[in-house]
């Protein structure tokens, strides 16, 4: 069993040949002392694309590996392609998000600790379009226990529809559902990002919950897995000169459930 890790930035060497051959073919490979676990950086502007194939194929080709791809690489269909062409028996770990079970748990905390009356939560849900129905059952579940519950729209290009939405849920239910898209007219205790495009808003004070960043789930077990092996990770992670950051917290819990003993073979 082999862990492969990937990430679109290629870290320079001490050595200046090591360097100068990196810059030239636009990749590096890198090793844990055990040899199972290794580092693919790349540059995907300069980035030797038949050469990597080959290496690829020739290091990983006929051997089962768990690939973990950074939050950006993850992102790069082409380099995900090459991968999946060249390792026959590949498995890319993937992160585990359950925000969207767990939220209203870390939202009644929050008001819990900042003994926030019910009657007194704001709630402002940022969201780029209004397709999603799980969005949809989020707003319809908020609205029935919160007196405030408004929008702010990141994209003016879905304005329409979601003004409909929100006129008919006004309408049937009775509720004063606002829509922002400009800078926030009141303060809001919480924010719930659904968005992709979510900058940041003029709202320091309030509770962020960002239902795409699933290391904001800290009490599920995948989280808690990491958390509980973090010394072996900031081992390898030391070794190959890596960024933790750059990789999400369940996606490392996840990976330590399928290949503990890889992990732990040092």
């Amino acid at each position: 069993m082999n862990i492969l890790f990937i990430d679109d930035s290629l870290k320079e060497e001490k050595l200046n040949i090591k360097n100068y051959i990196n810059k030239k073919i636009g990749f590096n490979i890198k090793y844990c002392n055990n040899k199972k676990i290794s580092y693919l950086s790349y540059n995907k502007k300069n980035v030797k694309y038949n050469i990597l194939s080959f290496i690829v194929k020739k290091l990983y080709g006929n051997k089962k590996v768990y690939v973990i791809y950074s939050k950006s690489a993850a992102k790069d269909e082409k380099i995900k392609n090459l991968i999946d062409s060249k390792i026959k028996d590949d498995i890319v770990v993937t992160e585990q998000n359950n925000l969207f079970q767990n939220d209203v748990k870390y939202i009644n905390k929050y008001i819990t600790k900042n003994k926030i009356e019910k009657k007194d939560v704001k709630i402002l849900v940022v969201i780029d379009n209004i397709e999603n129905n799980f969005v949809k059952s989020k707003i319809n579940y908020f609205l029935g226990e919160y007196k405030v519950v408004d929008i702010f729209i990141t994209n003016n290009k879905n304005r329409e529809k979601i003004e409909n939405y929100v006129k008919n849920i006004n309408e049937n239910e009775g509720s004063s559902v606002e829509i922002l898209d400009k800078e926030l007219k009141k303060k809001y205790n919480i924010l719930l990002v659904f968005s992709n495009e979510y900058k940041s808003l003029n709202n320091k004070s309030s509770f962020i919950l960002d239902y795409n960043n699933s290391d904001l789930d800290v009490e599920s077990n995948t989280y808690l897995i990491y958390k509980n092996n973090k010394k072996e990770f900031k081992y390898i992670f030391d070794s190959l000169g890596m960024d933790i950051s750059k990789y999400e917290k369940t996606k490392l819990g996840k990976l330590y459930i399928h290949a503990s003993e890889t992990i732990l073979d040092k």
